[in-house]
């Protein structure tokens, strides 16, 4: 089975989606600005964007940067959709995390993660999935891709709603279905953002599912010292995000997916 492995370090703590916001947070100050220094757009988003688990299953979006060449970044987008249709019928992850403790507390040292999928079938399913819909949303470039046209009214494009809905800190939890959400800060490319919250909302899961820890203390009497590891090792069968939603004022982009469990 040929797989790609999508990997990387991180070095930041990420207990969960409100502490590891909680910096962006703080920079942000309540100040809708760019990484520039600019005022931020309000974006208009096609509604099977935002609301993506409500379109049923054999749809993917895919992302692409904005290109001059517009069929350049469809294609892109075509292909990456592609590879996250195949992320959601299976996809092998696995995460570690470092902390080290003291008697001023715990500290993070840092989180590595692989994202294994099998490529072999990501050629064969872009070749029967179509354009549906592509919309162009400041320098980012999505596409709905599938093979029937979505839902009536899915294609209208909407202001990200103001008020955060409440799966942002609380995920669902209903019978069947285990679910979880990822955070990432703006970047200046914006499907980066997005890419990176949906990223971190299937580690999450993975997490969720599949967590070991290991607590590696000193032998002294009453020490609070030590070293403590997290191990995640998941196969996600069935994962989808369900909804996205843009925190405008603070720069935080949120992802919910879900899986059944």
């Amino acid at each position: 089975m040929a797989c790609e492995a999508r990997a990387g370090r991180e070095g930041s703590g990420r207990p969960g989606p409100l502490l590891r916001l909680l910096g962006w947070l703080l920079i942000c100050l309540g100040c809708a600005l760019a990484p520039g220094g600019g005022r931020v757009k309000v974006h208009r988003y096609p509604l099977w964007f935002l609301e993506q688990g409500k379109l049923g299953g054999g749809y993917a979006v895919g992302y692409s940067r904005a290109y001059a060449r517009r069929d350049t970044a469809v294609a892109e987008a075509l292909r990456d959709a592609a590879w996250r249709m195949v992320r959601s019928r299976k996809v092998y992850i696995e995460a570690e995390q470092g902390f080290t403790e003291d008697a001023l507390g715990k500290h993070f040292q840092g989180e590595r993660y692989r994202i294994l999928v099998d490529t072999s079938l990501v050629e064969a399913t872009a070749g029967g999935l179509e354009p549906l819909d592509v919309a162009e949303v400041g320098n980012m470039l999505i596409v709905l891709a599938g093979k029937e046209p979505p839902p009536e009214g899915y294609k209208v494009r909407v202001p990200v709603p103001s008020s955060a809905p409440s799966w942002t800190t609380k995920p669902p939890k209903r019978p069947g279905w285990v679910y979880a959400v990822g955070a990432a800060p703006r970047y200046f490319y914006l499907q980066n953002s997005w890419i990176y919250a949906e990223r971190d909302a299937y580690l999450e899961l993975a997490r969720i599912v599949g967590l070991k820890i290991w607590d590696l203390r000193k032998a002294l009497a009453g020490s609070p010292e030590g070293v403590q590891m997290t191990e995640s090792r998941a196969v996600l069968l069935g994962a989808e995000v369900v909804a996205r939603w843009e925190d405008v004022e603070k720069g935080a982009f949120y992802v919910l997916v879900r899986m059944p469990f």
